[in-house]
């Protein structure tokens, strides 16, 4: 979505090469970040970001051109941050201190939450280009620290792009985590904080060598078609078909990043075709929630019967969960703009995804009580869980050779053992 900038009589011409300290410049990006957190990119209101800051809508345009470039600035400090973080965690004495101390920085429960990297396609070419490179830039720094560690005996033998994504995943989540969390932003991140650095040094198990293996696959739990003969069945699988062709696309651009024509060429179908089953975007997209929610209710529920203890539930249901976003079943992730849908949708969203982190919520207490987790910060851990499999489609190429199940084993063991070498 475009917005075109008032005229230059009403306002002074956008600024260039902006000085991201300013005072007043920062008060507008916290605020963009909050507002593009909460309702994505197009949804977003600038006269709500401005008001925020105590200035008019109008005068917004003497710092920005465009609600691309706003996007476009915000994205660029949240790298720019992101980057000052690594390179002061890169002091720390081995790999582990250095990603344990990265982690701290970024949760410091004093700064303002950072705009999530989930719509960079929504930007030209050129800008869209810095900005990945940035970020890449930054998983890659990251992915050193834990390479580094190997090396250095202070980490586990392990895959660290996964390690570095898995942990980039919930950081990344931190900021959204708030609608699905109890308690205030600032609460969140100082629990997020104290539950992570637990996690990535030494894991959740009681036993750091607890053998987990997940039987289960997610395949058994995907939309299966009926007879094609019968009317409804054929229109459930046309359906599917859509809202699972929008759910790769959306991960993968971003919602605004992604047109009905995208989806429609996609599938080799007609714009037509779409109409017959959504009346528009909106619709489409409150499916792709419910598709999402209706798979991740399906395998909680799974993995609750399979799991013969707390820890074995909360693993099954993780396994699981990597392995849909890591595979075409291609569940929605639930990143920004949720605040965008109407209003009755979001309700069920936020309702059935609480209800949702509740239960892992209750096999993180169950397997404290069994004795199969060490004691730590269920409900915060809960909910940014979901960071770890939403965020997959971002940085998973299709080319990719580890197969899902196997980026699944990965994550786990992190979840089991974290990433501290034992003797």
């Amino acid at each position: 979505m475009r917005v075109s900038s008032p005229s230059a009589r009403r306002t002074p011409p956008p600024r260039r090469g902006l000085d991201l300290r300013g005072d007043k410049l920062t008060a507008l990006l916290d605020a963009a970040a909050a507002e593009f957190n909460a309702y994505g990119i197009a949804g977003a209101q600038l006269s709500r970001i401005a008001q925020a800051v105590g200035l008019t809508r109008a005068a917004l345009y003497y710092y920005f051109e465009s609600r691309e470039d706003l996007a476009f600035h915000c994205y660029v400090r949240a790298c720019r941050t992101t980057a000052d973080d690594l390179a002061a965690a890169a002091a720390a004495r081995n790999g582990l201190a250095r990603v344990g101390a990265f982690i701290q920085r970024t949760l410091d429960p004093a700064r303002p939450p950072a705009v999530v990297l989930s719509e960079i396609a929504c930007l030209g070419e050129a800008r869209r280009a810095e900005v990945e490179a940035a970020h890449g830039a930054n998983v890659a720094a990251l992915t050193q620290f834990i390479a580094g560690g190997i090396a250095d005996h202070s980490v586990r033998d392990c895959d660290p792009e996964i390690a570095a994504q898995t942990l980039v995943g919930m950081l990344g989540w931190l900021p959204l985590a708030e609608e699905w969390s109890a308690g205030t932003g600032e609460d969140v991140r100082r629990n997020a904080a104290r539950a992570l650095a637990e996690l990535i040094s030494d894991g959740l198990a009681a036993d750091p060598a607890y053998p987990f293996a997940c039987p289960l696959d997610v395949a058994a739990l995907a939309f299966r078609p009926g007879n094609a003969f019968d009317r409804g069945a054929a229109a459930a699988m046309k359906v599917e078909l859509l809202t699972r062709t929008a759910s790769r696309l959306f991960n993968r651009r971003g919602i605004d990043g992604t047109s009905i024509d995208q989806i429609t060429q996609e599938l080799g179908a007609t714009k037509g075709a779409f109409y017959q089953y959504f009346k528009d975007k909106n619709e489409l997209i409150v499916e792709c929630h419910r598709r999402q929610l209706d798979l991740a209710a399906r395998i909680v529920e799974t993995a609750g019967q399979a799991g013969r203890n707390g820890l074995e539930r909360a693993l099954c249901g993780m396994h699981l969960l990597v392995q849909a976003y890591a595979s075409d079943v291609a569940p929605l992730s639930p990143l920004t703009g949720v605040e965008a849908l109407p209003a009755r949708a979001r309700a069920q969203i936020r309702k059935r995804g609480q209800e949702l982190a509740l239960r892992y919520e209750q096999f993180n207490r169950g397997g404290i009580a069994d004795g199969s987790f060490r004691p730590f910060e269920v409900r915060t851990l809960a909910v940014l869980g979901a960071g770890v499999f939403s965020w997959i489609p971002k940085w998973r190429a299709d080319d990719d050779a580890r197969s899902p199940r196997a980026i699944a084993d990965e994550t786990t063991a992190l979840f089991v053992r974290g990433l501290r070498r034992r003797k």
